[in-house]
């Protein structure tokens, strides 16, 4: 009868002891190691342990217990069930399972918190020493926190002493939450897992149940990773969706489908040699990019026997030995070394060998560049931004810092990007802007700088003339001059501007530099007699900055002339004019005095 919720940790053990104190002739268990908080770690062995061995585990996260429960009936099955399938098992393999490895907390984590410095604990499926440092994060606020170094946690020590010692054939990591799937990992044998695949399809028409799908994992720290790399045929299996079952729903939907992959390993399962006492072999690698060449330590341990010898080979070099060699010392950069090792004991028991992956070594600093303004030479405005490039080859860009002095005391890192804004110091001159990155190995690179002119002050205008001045004839033009001047980054340009019988719409002229004369000029058009022409000047420097001079007495009014002359001959007629009345003046006077 199914049980009306998931059973505590301490349930779950005592029911299993219980279940192996009644079958002690196919059933044992004992003690593989210690949690954080001391306590016990059991391991149960159903069957024959000298047969073929398939190991299944639960609750690496402490309250992911599907998987423990799924454990225990398939256990009972074997041991009570009295079929000829389940009686073949026993007499011919063994199932292996510990039930509960996170033995401490119900959560993500272990209760490992290093004296206060880590908020949840560690993350055991990301401590594993395949590929650690690949997942999870340092960060010791975070449920993924992988621990300080790979293999760190008593827990994580325990697996590893049973992937090495017992072996088994096959072996299922269990959780809940991210399936269903199962996770088969990526060393595993392409013909055996073909092979499982097609044993559970003949298997359901007699068991039921619904087989699990297939997809590969990578080894990031993750148990499978760490069973897988000693040949062992390792899968992850997320026994359910996002939504937490019942126990019932746990039995009824979810245990035929595990059912269906245990037996299917069962028929393929074949025995393979135990190894009761054979040398550990850890090493300290922290997972961590390192900037300059640096050394691994190994320690061996014997339970049996003292340890002979420890052998390590790097990159598939040629293999040493720490007695002649001294500890792996790495040289070559690059984000995958590779560093094998083993130890063999006084009783010639070898260990079977441990393949560390992705030893992360980087001795080249980034480079980079920094562009102010596009490359414009000049501003007007300490606002600026930046455009920055930065590379690193091997272990990539990771952060950066600014300056506007050069000096780096209170500048504080930051991620990098491409673009930035920047405040440039007020005052005009020159300014410069300093930029470093910082690659993922501590590694900073060389000071990079550009520089831009910061010109604030506005350009002078002088007051403007005219010519000709106060009278301007009918469609006589009009040359406008005027004196501009900038003491910072120079005269860019000058614009005329005017308008006709204050219509609002101004025309646009280009102001030329007279290079006798100093003065920049543009012509107004002529215009008909009674226009009002009004105008006014702008300038610019080369920083943009911009003055308009719009003095109220830059405005004329063109003056009326005779029709049938142009505008200069027009001037000509009225001087003969004048000259021919002043003449007939004249004679007039001179006759009226001869008559007196």
């Amino acid at each position: 009868m199914t049980a009306a919720s998931y059973r505590t940790k301490d349930e779950m053990i005592s029911m299993f002891k219980n279940l192996c104190d009644d079958h002690p002739a196919v059933a044992s268990y004992e003690v593989i190691g210690k949690s954080y908080l001391g306590n016990d770690i059991y391991m149960f062995k159903i069957g024959n342990v000298s047969g073929g061995r398939v190991l299944w585990d639960a609750q690496l996260h402490g309250g992911e217990d599907a998987g423990s429960e799924i454990g225990y009936w398939f256990a009972e099955w074997l041991l009570t069930s009295n079929t000829e399938r389940a009686n073949s098992i026993l007499k011919e393999s063994c199932f292996m399972i510990v039930p509960v490895i996170n033995v401490d907390s119900y959560g993500r984590t272990n209760a490992n918190h290093y004296g206060g410095t880590v908020k949840y604990g560690v993350n055991l499926n990301r401590n594993f020493v395949s590929g650690w440092g690949q997942s999870g994060t340092s960060d010791k606020s975070s449920e993924e926190y992988r621990g300080p170094s790979a293999g760190s946690e008593k827990e994580t020590q325990a697996m590893r002493s049973v992937f090495s010692r017992y072996n088994p054939r096959f072996y299922v990591n269990t959780h809940m939450w991210g399936g269903p799937i199962i996770y088969s990992y990526r060393n595993n044998e392409a013909a055996t897992v073909s092979a499982l695949k097609t044993e559970m399809d003949q298997l359901k028409s007699e068991y039921g149940g619904t087989p699990y799908g297939f997809t590969s994992i990578g080894g990031g720290g993750f148990a499978v990773g760490d069973a897988g790399i000693l040949g062992i045929q390792s899968f992850l299996l997320e026994i359910n969706d996002n939504t937490t079952p019942s126990l019932s729903t746990v039995e009824s939907y979810y245990y035929p489908k595990c059912r269906l992959l245990l037996l299917a390993m069962f028929e393929l399962v074949y025995p393979s040699p135990i190894q009761e006492h054979v040398p550990v072999t850890e090493d300290n690698y922290d997972g961590e990019w390192h900037n300059a060449d640096f050394t691994i330590s190994l320690t061996a341990s014997d339970s049996g026997s003292d340890v002979a010898t420890t052998y390590y080979s790097i990159n598939s070099a040629p293999v040493k030995t720490l007695s002649a060699d001294g500890q792996p010392h790495i040289t070559t950069e690059g984000a995958n070394n590779k560093l094998e090792y083993w130890s063999v004991d006084e009783a010639s028991n070898e260990e079977t060998h441990s393949v560390l992956t992705g030893i992360k070594l980087d001795k080249t600093a980034p480079k980079g560049s920094i562009v102010i303004d596009n490359g414009s030479p000049n501003t007007n405005s300490t606002s600026a931004k930046l455009s920055l490039t930065a590379t690193d080859s091997t272990s990539g860009v990771y952060q950066a810092r600014f300056s506007n002095d050069g000096v780096w005391d209170t500048e504080q890192w930051e991620s990098y990007s491409t673009t930035k804004s920047w405040g440039l110091p007020s005052g005009d001159g020159t300014k410069k802007v300093y930029f470093q990155t910082k690659d993922h190995a501590g590694l900073v690179s060389s000071r990079y700088e550009s520089s831009i002119l910061l010109d604030t002050t506005l350009p002078s205008i002088e007051t403007a003339s005219q010519n000709p001045g106060e009278v301007v004839l009918a469609d006589q033009s009009v040359t406008i001059s005027a004196y501009v001047t900038d003491s910072g980054t120079g005269v860019e340009s000058g614009r005329l501007l005017y308008n006709a019988n204050d219509s609002g719409k101004w025309t646009d002229l280009p102001m030329t530099l007279n290079s006798e004369t100093s003065l920049y000029e543009s012509t107004i058009p002529g215009q008909q007699a009674g226009t009002l022409v009004q105008y006014k000047i702008t300038a610019y420097d080369s920083a943009g900055n911009k003055i308009v001079d719009s003095n109220a007495a830059y405005q004329y009014i063109v003056s009326g002339v005779i029709s049938e002359f142009p505008a200069p001959m027009g001037i000509v007629a009225l001087l003969m004019i004048s000259t021919l009345l002043a003449a007939m003046v004249f004679q007039r006077k001179r006759l009226h005095e001869t008559q007196d």
